[in-house]
C-alpha cells in the first residue's frame, strides 16, 4: 500500500490553537524523559506493548517538545515506555509548540482524559470477537479488559491463534460464578 503524503497543516480554527509543529522521526537517545513523568510502566504493560509492536508494528506517535529546562532538547510528554524499548528504533514524534509549564499541564491530563471514556459493553464484546493475538501478554490484556467490563466471565483464559477455532463455535457458555448462560 502506498504511503500517504504529508498534508499542510489546516488553517487554525478560531476556537482552538494548533500546537502541532511537525512530524519528525527521532531515536530514543534524542528524547529526554520528562522530569515530572508520573506514570510507572510495570512489566505486564511492557510485555503487552512489545506484543502489539511485534504483531502490528508502530501505529502511533510520541508527543515531544523542545524544553527550555533541557537546553532546548526534545523531551517526551507521551511515549516514555515505547521509546525505552529499543535504543536504535526511530519513532514518529509529533513535535509540539508548548513550553515547560504547558508540557506539565499536558503530562498531568493526557492519560487521565483518555481514562475518563466509558465503555459500551456491546461494542467491546463485538470488538473482542474480531481480535485475536498470538502474544500471551496481549491475550491477558484483552481478557482483563473483557472481565473488567463484564463481557467475559471471570477467570476467562485466552488461547493462542492455534486454539481460536474452538472459541469460534457458537455454543452456549455457562458462567461458573453466577450461572448465567450466554452465547458468544
Amino acid at each position: 500500500m502506498p504511503r500517504a503524503k504529508s498534508q499542510p497543516p489546516p488553517v487554525a480554527s478560531p476556537t482552538y490553537r494548533n500546537r502541532v509543529l511537525e512530524l519528525r522521526y527521532l531515536k530514543p537517545g534524542e528524547i529526554a524523559d520528562h522530569p515530572l513523568q508520573w506514570r510507572l510502566h510495570p512489566e505486564t504493560q511492557k510485555a503487552a506493548v512489545e506484543g502489539v509492536l511485534r504483531e502490528i508494528g508502530i501505529a502511533g506517535v510520541l508527543l515531544v517538545y523542545q524544553s527550555a529546562a533541557n537546553g532546548g532538547g526534545y523531551t517526551a510528554v507521551d511515549g516514555h515506555l515505547r521509546k525505552s524499548l529499543d535504543a536504535d528504533q526511530p519513532w514518529p514524534c509529533v513535535v509540539l509548540d508548548v513550553d515547560d509549564a504547558e508540557s506539565a499541564y499536558l503530562l498531568s491530563t493526557h492519560d487521565p482524559l483518555s481514562a475518563m471514556a466509558e465503555a459500551s459493553a456491546a461494542q467491546l464484546a463485538a470488538l473482542l470477537r474480531e481480535v485475536s493475538s498470538g502474544e500471551s501478554a496481549v491475550q491477558q490484556l484483552l481478557a482483563q479488559l473483557g472481565e473488567q467490563h463484564g463481557v467475559l466471565p471471570p477467570g476467562f483464559q485466552p488461547v493462542g491463534v492455534e486454539g481460536q477455532g474452538r472459541l469460534d463455535q457458537e455454543a452456549p457458555i455457562t458462567c461458573p460464578a453466577c450461572g448465567e448462560v450466554f452465547t458468544p
